[in-house]
C-alpha cells in the first residue's frame, strides 16, 4: 500500500499537479509582455545606474533623487503606478537585465547610441549630453589635434561596457586603453588621468563640473566648443515592448510640453548648460 501511494504520489508531482489539492500547478506565463504584467501589478520595477545628477543615491539614508529620478516619479504617478528599485546595474549588464526579466525598464536615462539600439528599445529623448575630451590640466598635446590621441604612446581611460570604451575603439584605435570594471563610480576615469594612468578620457560637463568641486584646476576641457559626440538620453525598454514604448512615449511628450522635464533639469544641473534640451514640438 505505501508503495502504491508513493508511485500515486510521483505521477502527481511530474503531471504538474498540487500533491495536496490535486489541481494543477500556476506556473509563470513566460509569454506575458513587460506591458501587460506593469499593467496587472500595477508596479513598475526599475533597474539604475547610480550617476548623478541624473540619479543619486544617498550613501547614508539610501534616498534617491536626480532628473531621471523626478521624471520616473512623476511618470509613475501620471500612470497610476508604483515603483520599485529593484537593482543597480552598470552599462555592461544593464541589458541583460531586461532580456532576463529582472527589472521592467531602466530607470536612469542612458544614451542611446547605435550597438544598443540592435538589442534594447528606447523611448523618445529626455534631453541631450555633450561628451568632451578631457586631459590635464596643462597637457596641451592635443589642444586643435586630436588626431594625436590615436597613437600606441597615449592611453585612454575607459570603463568596461561605457561609452569612453565605445569612443576610444571607433576613433582613437592606436590608442591604449586603461579600463575599470562595471559598476565602478564614473569619477574614476578623471581621476585615473589626474593621476597618470591615463593620458585622456571622455566624459559630460556634469561628470567633470562635479570633479572639479573635489579636484580643482585638475583637468581641463579639450574640446569645449566640438564636442566629440552628442547623445540623447532616453530611458531603455526590452526589444519588441513597442506597447510600453507607446506609453512612457506619450507621458513623456506631455510631460516636455508642460514643462516638467525642464523643471526637473534646472533643479539638478548645477553648472547651467551642461545639458542640451530636446526642442519644443510646437511653435
Amino acid at each position: 500500500m505505501r508503495l502504491t501511494a508513493l508511485l500515486a504520489l510521483a505521477v502527481i508531482v511530474l503531471s504538474g499537479c498540487d500533491p495536496v489539492s490535486g489541481s494543477a500547478k500556476k506556473t509563470p506565463d513566460v509569454s506575458t509582455s513587460v506591458f501587460d504584467r506593469i499593467m496587472e501589478t500595477k508596479t513598475l520595477r526599475c533597474g539604475y545606474i547610480v550617476y548623478p545628477p541624473s540619479l543619486i543615491k544617498d550613501v547614508n539614508t539610501g534616498a534617491f533623487s536626480g532628473i531621471s529620478y523626478d521624471i520616473i516619479t512623476r511618470l509613475a504617478k501620471d500612470l497610476g503606478l508604483n515603483v520599485e528599485w529593484k537593482e543597480e546595474v552598470g552599462p555592461a549588464s544593464m541589458i541583460e537585465g531586461l532580456n532576463t526579466g529582472r527589472y521592467d525598464l531602466m530607470c536612469t536615462s542612458v544614451w542611446t547610441d547605435s550597438l544598443r539600439g540592435t538589442v534594447a528599445l528606447f523611448t523618445t529623448p529626455v534631453y541631450y549630453t555633450a561628451m568632451n575630451v578631457y586631459a590635464r590640466t596643462g597637457d596641451n598635446r592635443f589642444n586643435g589635434n586630436l588626431a594625436a590621441i590615436n597613437s600606441p604612446s597615449i592611453t585612454i581611460a575607459t570603463l568596461d561596457g561605457g561609452l569612453a570604451a565605445r569612443i576610444a575603439s571607433e576613433d582613437y584605435p592606436l590608442a591604449k586603453t586603461f579600463s575599470v570594471p562595471d559598476l565602478t563610480d564614473f569619477s574614476q576615469l578623471l581621476l585615473n588621468v589626474k593621476v597618470g594612468k591615463a593620458d585622456v578620457t571622455f566624459t559630460e560637463a556634469a561628470q567633470a563640473f562635479e570633479f572639479e568641486r573635489h579636484n580643482p584646476r585638475a583637468m581641463q576641457n579639450v574640446t569645449p566648443d566640438q564636442p566629440v559626440r552628442v547623445l540623447t538620453n532616453a530611458f531603455m525598454i526590452k526589444q519588441g515592448e513597442n506597447r510600453l514604448a507607446d506609453m512612457l512615449n506619450n507621458d513623456i511628450r506631455n510631460l516636455h510640453n508642460n514643462g516638467f522635464i525642464e523643471r526637473a533639469i534646472a533643479a539638478h544641473e548645477k553648472q547651467p548648460g551642461s545639458y542640451r534640451r530636446v526642442a519644443p514640438a510646437f511653435r
